[in-house]
């Protein structure tokens, strides 16, 4: 990956994170999704679009125990993503995969898994102005596959009855 790497902190310091210093940049929207996953320990997540696996480090830090895969289609970032597991010593508890939620790999099995999370690019193709940065662009603009695709990915890959499951827990709110 061309470019400086920063090595920035999460969650008061408990996660570790190296990112490209330009480009897509973690923000507070991979806390606040791998917060609002109502995972237990023994359970598996799946994160689509991991990037360079802050939800995926955040989540798997917040409940030991757990299990997390992350799907990321630019193998330089899933590079990272595994880097970053490493470096906060959870390697054994958050696997990164490189492809596309529009063919995932044979590893990443249909209803395998009890919780998804994803924050998809939302970006409608051809309208505003796309970052220069390739890897920006992907993070926030639709490509081939739309925000539908990845509704579709997830309901795929989580166990049956599990979204049903989340959405009467939801509602009761």
């Amino acid at each position: 990956m061309p470019g400086d790497l920063t090595e920035d902190a999460l969650l008061d310091g408990r996660v570790r994170l190296r990112q490209p210093a330009r480009g897509y940049r973690v923000a507070i929207d991979p806390l606040l999704l791998a917060a609002a996953v109502p995972v237990r320990a023994g359970e598996t997540v799946l994160d689509l679009g991991t990037g360079v696996g802050a939800a995926a480090l955040c989540c798997a830090t917040r409940v030991p125990g757990c299990r997390v895969v992350g799907l990321e289609i630019q193998e330089e970032l899933a590079d990272l993503a595994r880097g970053n597991a490493a470096l906060n010593g959870i390697a054994d508890a958050v696997r990164i995969v490189a492809g596309d939620i529009a063919a995932p790999p044979a590893s990443i099995a249909r209803d395998a898994f009890d919780h998804v999370m994803a924050n998809p690019p939302f970006g409608t193709p051809g309208t505003g102005s796309p970052s220069p940065d390739r890897s920006k662009q992907v993070a926030n603009v639709e490509g081939e596959s739309r925000v539908t695709d990845w509704v579709s990915a997830a309901l795929r890959a989580v166990k049956p009855g599990r979204s049903e499951e989340h959405t009467s827990e939801l509602q009761s709110r």
